[in-house]
């Protein structure tokens, strides 16, 4: 264990946009009115210092959960009592969230939940943390401090649990998946020791966890950079055997990482977690049903999950001018992007030494389902209306008939030739009407 520091601030982070914004300052106004002493906590402190973006943003204070209600309450800020048997409060304005945590010590612990007493002191609540490095504070003026040397330990891209391993591990089992989570994203150098040799021997625990916890954090996992180095070494160490056995396909996912970072060098294409999942694990239909109902994916999840893993494998770059169009006009919008770098993946996958023509033609084959997917149809149910025809079915109708002879025609008629087109739909249908009416 580290040696404890003092209640003294060893270092100051620089300006802060996130310290500093609108929001932030009038939810520490609002927590301070009453002369309390809030610091920004955990997460926020160790990526402001590791220079990354600061996503979400923690508040301690030794106020119990009450008081953070009405002092929020009395300053016209919304408070929604997240998880007020353990301290937090979420306060949200303008669409920003601002997770607030009474100062806790632990009472009971037995892997899976924690049973908790509010507290005014920053070492004991501190010492309740999983690692050196989310156990960070600091004060709005942003002065930091650093009871167990996680500065030092975050410039050593070092991952260590404050104390012994196997107590921080014995009181919340998910921390084995987090140690693995945060060696992906801190570590210099992931080698063997303690801290990896206790998660691994207890990694049976895990199957205490609820589904949901486990789901959260393998998710997590798959945003990361370069999540196959990682996903990797919990295969070895037999993590995954436990939280994902599906898991066999960590070279699709490794070239599925490699295609944005590596080829297209690029943002505009964001690697989702159920396209790395799909990547990751080589799953049957009836495994695929099995997996998305052990994981608890919602209904949406669980579509793009079986969209994707059961996709046709002839979708590449030399499929043809018609049946590209075809694919591009039948394959729902939201998972064309995907299923391209899936289909791409696969093929690096089987050929290691992709050419860099080829290579060209993925990435040509990728930007045209881009313009695809930016092109709308030009008209919409008002211009059905507008030529008489009353709301109703016969609108959608109508509108479907114009819409399939656009797709047709390759999507390249404006909206007047669709307009034009529209007119004629609803000539042959009223000749239709009238001819029906004579018989």
């Amino acid at each position: 264990m580290h040696s404890q520091i003092d209640h003294t601030p060893v270092s100051k982070l620089h300006d802060q946009d996130w310290m500093n914004s609108t929001e932030t300052l009038k939810v520490i106004s609002a927590l301070s009115a009453s002369g309390t002493k809030v610091r920004f906590v955990g997460g926020c402190i160790r990526d402001a210092l590791s220079k990354r973006k600061v996503e979400d943003i923690d508040i301690g204070t030794p106020d119990p959960p009450e008081t953070v209600l009405n002092l929020l309450k009395a300053h016209k800020i919304k408070a929604v009592p997240t998880g007020i048997s353990h301290g937090t409060i979420t306060a949200l304005i303008n669409n920003k969230k601002f997770e607030i945590t009474t100062l806790r010590r632990d009472v009971k612990t037995d892997g899976r939940h924690a049973n908790v007493s509010f507290s005014e002191d920053w070492i004991i609540d501190a010492k309740r943390r999983d690692f050196t490095i989310n156990a960070l504070s600091a004060t709005p003026k942003g002065l930091v401090y650093d009871p167990f040397q996680g500065i030092t330990d975050l410039k050593n891209g070092k991952v260590t649990f404050i104390g012994h391993p196997e107590d921080r591990i014995n009181e919340d089992y998910l921390r084995i998946i987090r140690y693995y989570r945060f060696n992906g994203i801190f570590s210099k150098r992931f080698s063997k020791n303690q801290s990896r040799e206790a998660c691994r021997k207890a990694a049976p625990h895990l199957v205490a966890l609820s589904k949901e916890r486990i789901r959260d954090e393998l998710f997590k996992i798959l945003l990361i950079d370069n999540p196959a180095k990682i996903i990797q070494i919990m295969k070895d160490d037999g993590i995954l055997e436990i939280i994902l056995p599906e898991a066999k396909n960590i070279k699709q996912l490794n070239t599925l990482n490699k295609i944005q970072t590596q080829i297209l060098k690029t943002k505009y294409v964001r690697l989702e977690p159920i396209l790395s999942l799909a990547a990751l694990t080589n799953v049957d239909l009836e495994e695929t049903i099995s997996m998305t109902r052990r994981l608890r994916l919602s209904k949406i999840q669980s579509h793009h999950f079986r969209k994707l893993s059961l996709s046709e494998t002839r979708i590449n770059p030399d499929m043809g001018e018609i049946s590209e169009l075809k694919f591009f006009q039948h394959a729902e919008a939201d998972f064309i992007l995907s299923l391209i770098l899936l289909a791409w993946s696969k093929e690096l996958c089987r050929n290691v030494k992709i050419s860099s023509d080829r290579a060209r033609k993925w990435s040509s084959f990728l930007e045209r389902s881009r313009k695809f997917l930016k092109i709308n149809f030009p008209i919409t149910g008002k211009d059905v209306m507008d030529l008489g025809i009353t709301s109703g079915p016969l609108v959608g109708l109508i509108l479907m008939a114009v819409e399939g002879w656009w797709k047709n025609d390759g999507l390249t008629a404006n909206r007047q030739e669709c307009l034009n087109r529209l007119k004629k739909e609803i000539e042959i249908r009223n000749k239709s009407a009238k001819h029906l009416e004579v018989l």
